[in-house]
């Protein structure tokens, strides 16, 4: 497995819904091995880190990792950061923080024996609060 990173800004409405979300191929599992978030705006927000029940569909917004090592193959897992038809979540979070009305406030979650993302799924952060918040977000992934 090669190792890759993304990094994207979103914007979100002032209403729960999809920060984002790391989407695997159709050909390879990722393992997740770092998430960062930070607000980039003095607004008060709170994140969640949650498995969607379902991917959701007709995204509008993707980007593509880029390799560590310049010797490794294109990566084909992407973020989405909206889509026509948002992600089906559920309760079962991951992993929640509050990020304080603070420029670069923020949290750094690591996984010592990674995260497994299965083929045509997806492992996403979620805005829980009702505020529009800008976050920059990044992901440190193997597929």
């Amino acid at each position: 497995m090669a190792r890759y990173n993304i990094g994207v800004q979103k914007t979100t409405g002032a209403a729960a819904g999809l920060l984002c979300q790391l989407r695997s191929g159709a050909a390879r599992d990722l393992r997740v091995w770092e998430i960062g978030v930070f607000s980039t705006t003095a607004v008060a927000g709170e994140v969640g880190l949650i498995r969607p029940t379902a991917v959701g569909a007709t995204f509008t917004s993707s980007a593509v990792g880029a390799a560590e090592d310049n010797a490794s193959t294109a990566g084909v897992a992407v973020v989405d950061t909206a889509a026509g038809t948002a992600p089906t979540i559920g309760t079962n979070y991951m992993r929640r923080i509050q990020l304080p009305a603070s420029i670069g406030a923020g949290v750094i979650w690591t996984f010592p024996i990674g995260i497994n993302v299965p083929i045509s799924s997806s492992l996403a952060l979620w805005q829980i609060s009702a505020a529009a918040v800008t976050y920059d977000v990044y992901f440190c992934y193997e597929e």
